[in-house]
């Protein structure tokens, strides 16, 4: 899609400069192709310099011209996150840039608690699957073979991602997924968020995870890894596998967990871990 191309359904546009983009993102990420993003003052422009996959920028209009010198498009807006915004949740109710929403695709061996509430269109379930009482599938989750989901659980709900707006809060639409590897075993009362943009919060395969767990949006559970009761893994971080997370230990957002890691009982993570480290009780990597 072309910068151009949004002002069919996005008022009063102010462009600089035209360009392309495939999804959108946050400039701290790395989008898969071309993406759309906003800056909204100078000290994230070194990051852009960084991050070739940001190919369109909202921004100030005093930004402008240094951002479109970097070969960027750009388009002027006095509030680039609430313009941003406005373009996901347009993209997500008026185009099909979030893909098309399909069928629910449904093994007829899955055992599904009557209790239990499955969303209308976009989800999969695979073989074997056990889905426990007063459980919520959203929209966009794909459960692979041999799953075990408890009861009271909500996978594929809407991350917390949300900003003031004058004197109310505006709470961003999702339109990511979640993807759930086979052989996850999880207990109750358990959320997983969806991806925020069009991209999946991702549970490895045979990973175990105990109840009141929570896993934010875009976060990556690499296989095998076992995560105890209470806690609670921020948006965009990443664990490798074959890992221990205790009960109520804290990951920040996106920050990468190595391979073979053991999180200790209440340790609150702040920083990257290499791979095969012990973090002991609140020291912060």
């Amino acid at each position: 899609m072309l910068l151009s191309d949004l002002a069919e359904f996005i008022d009063e546009i102010s462009m600089l400069s035209d360009g392309e983009f495939q999804g959108l993102g946050l400039i701290a990420t790395r989008g898969e192709g071309p993406m759309l993003s906003f800056i909204e003052n100078d000290k994230y422009l070194e990051e852009l310099k960084a991050n070739d996959s940001a190919s369109c920028i909202i921004t100030k209009p005093e930004l402008g011209d240094r951002i479109k010198s970097m070969g960027r498009g750009v388009l002027l807006s006095d509030s680039p996150r609430l313009l941003f915004f406005s373009i996901h949740h347009a993209l997500l109710d008026k185009t099909d840039f979030y893909g098309r929403k399909e069928q629910n695709n449904i093994a007829k061996s899955a055992m599904i608690h009557a209790s239990a509430c499955i969303a209308g269109n976009g989800v999969s379930i695979g073989e074997r699957v056990e889905i426990g009482p007063h459980t919520v599938i959203g929209e966009r989750v794909s459960i692979g073979d041999d799953v075990q989901i408890g009861a009271n659980s909500v996978i594929g709900g809407d991350g917390f991602e949300c900003f003031k707006v004058g004197d109310t809060i505006l709470n961003i639409r999702h339109a990511g997924s979640v993807i759930i590897g086979r052989g996850v075993s999880m207990h109750s009362g358990i959320c997983i968020d969806r991806g925020l943009f069009g991209n999946a919060t991702v549970i490895g395969e045979h990973c175990s995870i105990d109840n009141l767990v929570h896993i934010a949006h875009n976060v990556q559970i690499g296989p095998r890894t076992r995560i105890a009761a209470m806690a609670m893994i921020a948006g965009r971080a990443c664990l490798g596998e074959d890992g221990w997370v205790g009960p109520n230990v804290l990951v920040s957002n996106g920050i990468s967990i190595g391979k073979r890691c053991n999180l200790v009982m209440g340790t609150i993570v702040t920083k990257s871990v290499e791979d095969d480290r012990t973090v002991q009780w609140r020291i912060a990597y």
